[in-house]
């Protein structure tokens, strides 16, 4: 025995002195940092490479931002392995398996290629769907509403979804109880679906109980339900009164639930549970331009005030400046907001706002005398209803006061003139993103009556439509276009602008007139650079001789407007893009100077009523709030010699700018 137990020690001791050295190894081998230089993906047919790597914890070296290496990782090996594995049973590979995952490295060691085999197998298919307990739904209602429907391959995300749809069918009908569950019978690669549904009864809505005010009080909550006492508790309603629930600001968190169904009257009690925001807020913020170098923001608001559900804002802007040679910092443009919102007025949802504001604009351009900066102060109040979440209507009253508008350039005069207007205006918006949209469209009117009866300097009236559509291409393009028109209709010539004479358009204040040109309309020109323009000689007299040379023409805006533009959006690596784009466009001092061989000519030299259009070109980076984008735009038609784009070169331009354009 004792021989034995010697052996075995004597055994057990080699065996330990023959594994020092392989820990040793292992130890150094673990001071070894190892990225990932490659993945590849091998015996994939039915789904592409790229798709199955999206999938993977185990990345190669190289995305965004590029610099960053990728460490190999054993434990996130077994984690792809069984992902790949469970994506292809889930959408119908029942035998599907992957075969070994062997791992390459380079000489030094540093670096690994993992390579994954797998084998698909036949892919299972949908052979029957049946229906147990349908009651109050037709079935053929039912089968139409289904994501997998009989002859589709077997995907089990789609049939997820069709469970739910088939539940929402009869949610939408007011059986918020019901219960649907599916089962699946699988023989070899043909797959029977069999739904069995208890409908339960159709459940009226008794009362709204809300948990969860403090600051705000819980008729805030309850006004915004959309079923009324008795009416079915549809699931199209309830989703729209938790959205607009949300919409109203107070509450980052809102859930539904609803209380037991009382058998006799099958009604239950609709559960709600918010959690409010902080209801005051201040935010600061630094921004950079091309006039103002520095531009400082702020903001101050409550959302609850006087515990009336009153939103009150002011926002401030302050410019600064620095001039070179000698140098000098003093203050550029300045504006103060303030507004006052009550989003439910008169018993119904129709928000009423009250705002004024006060600004201080410095010229942008220098002389031998100092000019006087534009100053104006006014005032709005505004009444806003939502047809529906997608169509709005707004109705304002807003006057204007501009006490001085030297630094305008279109001005001749330091007097001052008032602008009382009412504004109409109703949009219908089927966007998926306000910010960056990849597929709807947004339609907006507004009108407006400017005078007249309102008093004012000015009387005219003024319309403007907008028509945008954006499609999806690919996964990764959309492309996108608008379409604007524009008039404005003087209507008395008793009152003018101070300074102005002769054109109908001198009726109109330069502020309201149409522009176009720039990073948002008509890249490729400056900003606000189209239309017909003034020429004057030295002394400042309008000269009519083309052969006199005279100063850069002046703006003076058009009555008409016309624009058109399309842009091909397309994401590249991480967050940059690319965007190619036609634009064109102009505006015209009187509506009968558009004619179809000013509309339709590419032809020749384009002269100040002709209409203009640039391709190009631009790079993007995509923020939560919008692209940051450099574009480059080139004419498609030089400008008359008589009749210059004086502040773009004569070929294109290049244009950086915050937010799409449009």
């Amino acid at each position: 025995m004792r021989s034995a137990s010697a052996l075995r020690i004597a055994v057990l001791a080699g065996l330990l002195a023959l594994a020092a050295p392989g820990a040793a190894r292992a130890q150094g081998d673990l001071d070894l940092e190892r990225s990932v230089r490659r993945v590849e993906i091998h015996g994939n047919a039915a789904f592409g490479g790229g798709t199955l790597k999206k999938l993977l914890r185990t990345h190669a070296r190289g995305g965004f931002p590029f610099y960053r290496k990728r460490p190999l990782r054993l434990d996130y090996i077994r984690f792809d392995r069984l992902t790949l594995q469970d994506y292809y049973r889930r959408h119908g590979f029942l035998s599907a398996r992957v075969d070994s995952v062997p791992i390459r490295y380079n000489q030094k060691g540093d670096e690994a290629e993992v390579h994954f085999y797998l084998t698909e197998g036949p892919r299972a298919r949908v052979e029957a769907v049946r229906f147990h307990g349908t009651g109050p739904i037709p079935e053929s209602r039912l089968r139409r509403a289904l994501e997998l429907r009989e002859g589709d391959p077997l995907d089990i995300p789609k049939q997820d979804l069709s469970r739910e749809a088939v539940h929402n069918e009869y949610a939408e009908q007011g059986y918020v109880a019901a219960v649907v569950r599916d089962s699946l019978e699988v023989e070899d690669t043909r797959v029977r679906i069999v739904y069995r549904i208890e409908p339960g009864p159709a459940v009226v809505l008794d009362t709204v109980r809300v948990d969860g005010t403090a600051s705000t009080k819980p008729k805030f909550v309850s006004r915004e339900v959309t079923i009324k006492h008795g009416e079915l508790m549809r699931r199209s309603k309830l989703l729209r009164s938790q959205q607009r629930i949300y919409d109203t600001g107070f509450y980052s968190d809102v859930r539904f639930d609803r209380s037991g169904i009382d058998s006799v009257g099958n009604s239950a009690d609709l559960l709600v549970d918010v959690r409010e925001r902080k209801m005051g807020w201040i935010d600061l913020g630094v921004g950079y331009g091309t006039v103002d170098q520095l531009r400082l923001t702020s903001q101050v608001g409550q959302r609850n005030l006087w515990r009336d559900g009153v939103r009150i804002v002011a926002t401030g802007l302050l410019g600064v400046r620095v001039r070179r040679r000698p140098t000098i910092i003093h203050l550029g443009d300045s504006r103060l907001d303030v507004a006052l919102t009550r989003p439910w007025n008169f018993g119904v949802r129709v928000a009423a706002t009250a705002g004024a504001y006060a600004e201080h604009i410095l010229p942008t351009f220098s002389g031998e005398n100092e000019v006087a900066p534009y100053r104006a102060y006014g005032g709005s109040g505004a009444l806003a209803y939502d047809f529906s979440p997608f169509t709005h209507s707004r109705l304002s009253y807003e006057h204007r006061n501009v006490v001085s508008d030297t630094t305008n350039l279109f001005s001749t005069s330091g007097e001052s003139y008032t602008i009382n207007r009412l504004v109409g205006s109703l949009e219908r918006d089927l966007r998926d993103n306000p910010f960056n949209p990849r597929r709807g469209s947004d339609i907006i009117g507004v009108s407006s009556y400017n005078g007249g009866a309102l008093s004012g300097t000015a009387q005219f009236l003024k319309h403007v439509g907008t028509a945008t559509a954006f499609l999806p291409v690919d996964g990764a393009t959309t492309a996108a276009f608008r379409f604007r028109v524009g008039l404005i209709n003087p209507q008395g010539g008793e009152r003018s602008v101070p300074g102005s004479s002769g054109s109908a358009i001198n009726l109109v204040p330069p502020e309201e007139r149409f522009f176009v040109g720039g990073a948002n309309s008509i890249r490729g020109y400056g900003e606000n650079e189209l239309g017909t323009r003034l020429q004057f000689d030295a002394s400042g007299n309008v000269l009519t001789d083309a052969d006199l040379k005279p100063l850069p023409p002046l703006r003076i805006g058009g009555r008409a407007l016309l624009l058109v533009n399309a842009e091909l959006r397309r994401r590249l690596i991480g967050p940059f893009g690319m965007e190619a784009f036609f634009d064109g466009g102009n505006v015209w001092e009187r509506p009968a100077d558009i004619h179809p061989r000013n509309i339709l000519s590419f032809a020749d030299r384009a002269g100040y009523n002709d209409m203009r259009y640039t391709v190009g070109l631009g790079i993007r980076f995509d923020t939560p709030i919008g692209p940051i984008r450099l574009d480059y735009g080139r004419k498609l038609r030089l400008a008359r010699s008589d009749q210059p784009d004086p502040t773009s070169g004569p070929h294109g331009r290049v244009h950086f700018s915050v937010g799409q354009a449009f």
